[in-house]
């Protein structure tokens, strides 16, 4: 029977390319204990990788129906970007349709989904940030979500002679009111750093 085979989350991945790129893709391995060629996957999807979920495992996704066109609307929407264009959803869709009626393709329909997976596909977002902050914040989302999940599994169980009785893993209510500061200070930096992103992206 053969191995079962690993999966990794966004977060880690991103995390093992930053390691990569400062001390190259063979140590990183050793480091992590992950297969070098894993290693070097990972950077060349590095774009894709900074565009999906940080709990997300595996960068499959549905096949293209209409390959050129897509070809054609991501050139667009690559040579839009250089000029400094940033478009929404909304307006690459309708670009598509625009591409589709161009090209005569009857049976396509630029929904909000299928723009949702080209653009997973080509690895591509609304924004395009710098590098450094576009992993500041995976991190901090990153913190944000553990933050959030502890303060999720925290339970309070308040008796009927007015006495309270704290249970799940053994946290008091001191505890509960840090993580709950903590979270709000998390949410605070991720605004904090979207702004800075936009900043980044507007010069």
């Amino acid at each position: 029977m053969a191995p079962k085979r690993a999966s990794y989350t966004t977060a880690f991945k991103l995390t093992v390319i930053r390691f990569a790129e400062e001390h190259g893709n063979r140590r990183a391995g050793r480091q992590f204990l992950v297969p070098e060629s894993n290693v070097r996957q990972w950077r060349n999807d590095k774009i894709t990788l900074l565009n999906t979920p940080i709990h997300k495992r595996s960068l499959r996704y549905r096949k293209c129906f209409w390959p050129q066109l897509e070809k054609r609307l991501r050139q667009w929407y690559l040579d839009e970007r250089s000029k400094g264009n940033i478009w929404s959803s909304t307006r690459v869709r309708q670009q598509a349709e625009l591409f589709a009626k161009e090209m005569n393709i009857e049976q396509f329909m630029a929904s909000a989904s299928w723009c949702e997976r080209f653009m997973q596909r080509e690895g591509l977002r609304n924004t395009f940030l710098p590098v450094s902050v576009e992993l500041k914040v995976q991190d901090t989302d990153h913190n944000c979500a553990e933050i959030k999940e502890d303060k999720l599994t925290t339970e309070y169980r308040v008796q009927s002679d007015d006495s309270k009785e704290v249970s799940g893993k053994n946290r008091n209510k001191e505890s509960t009111e840090m993580i709950q500061k903590q979270s709000e200070d998390c949410e605070s930096e991720v605004f904090q750093v979207l702004n800075l992103s936009k900043s980044a992206a507007s010069k």
